[in-house]
């Protein structure tokens, strides 16, 4: 999921700021889904896995203008990429 964020956000010539804004969503918990951890600290001071709500994908992906489902869907690869 955060690699296909990232490829796309990437692909559309956003920066982190500039998707986060148009999706409404928090700068941090976008860098959180793009390196696909969590936004609390383990015991040991690290970050576990991260799962985003859906509707905050649900915004990304309008805001990237790209199907849910290519972001979801675990079976759909990263390339080739969505137009």
């Amino acid at each position: 999921l955060g690699e296909k964020i990232q490829v796309m956000r990437e692909k559309r010539g956003l920066s982190q700021t500039e998707l986060s804004n148009r999706a409404e969503v928090q700068r941090k918990s976008l860098q959180n889904i793009e390196y696909a951890r969590g936004s609390m600290k383990r015991a040991d001071g690290t970050y576990g896995i991260g799962n985003p709500k859906l509707d905050t994908v649900h915004a990304l992906a309008r805001a990237l203008n790209v199907d849910l489902a290519y972001l979801v869907d675990p079976t759909v690869p990263v390339h080739p990429l969505p137009e």
